[in-house]
């Protein structure tokens, strides 16, 4: 298996002290996170309208070249990885989802070793990683930026999320990412 380089970025809220570094890793892996779910009580969910949806099939595309050892897409297609910073109640809400959707057992001291990355040009469209002994693995696959819902800046305009009404829209959907287990 290749080497995957990614590009992480370090202090991303303190301008003065933003670094990036380039890094390589020996594998990555989507683990348990083709499963969708959908929990009312988090307000997330992760399932998609229908398998014609753009984001699930950017994501199909992804699968299928990770399948044959290409990660060029994770390095091309994605901005760097930021690291996750504890705040209350954003950290707590984001272990809870992986958690409880996934029966994990993460926790703040985890925090460390997980990494968000967010798609180039579909910015709500965002990895959780977590990084064990340079192995990348997918923890959380969130399409609708629900996992740690913040304001996005899309051109230079401020867009105001609200976890309610984002959910709200996406939970009736029904089309579940273990369909791309088959790849």
């Amino acid at each position: 298996m290749p080497k995957i380089r990614k590009s992480r970025r370090q202090n991303r809220f303190n301008s003065n002290k933003t670094k990036f570094s380039k890094e390589e890793y020996d594998s990555f892996d989507f683990g348990n996170s083709l499963n969708s779910f959908n929990d009312p009580n988090l307000f997330f969910t992760n399932f998609v309208k229908t398998s014609e949806n753009e984001l699930y099939k950017k994501l199909e595309e992804y699968v299928k070249d990770a399948s044959a050892d290409n990660y060029d897409f994770f390095d091309d297609d994605f901005e760097p990885m930021d690291e996750i910073t504890y705040t209350e109640p954003a950290a707590k809400r984001l272990l809870d989802i992986i958690n409880i959707g996934y029966r994990h057992k993460y926790t703040k001291k985890d925090l460390q070793n997980i990494f968000k990355v967010k798609h180039r040009d579909k910015k709500r469209f965002q990895f959780y990683i977590y990084n064990n002994n340079s192995k990348l693995k997918i923890i959380l696959i969130d399409f609708f930026h629900l996992g740690i819902v913040a304001d996005l800046n899309i051109d230079g305009k401020i867009i105001r999320m609200k976890k309610e009404i984002i959910y709200e829209k996406e939970k009736n959907n029904s089309w579940n990412l273990n369909n791309l287990k088959s790849i």
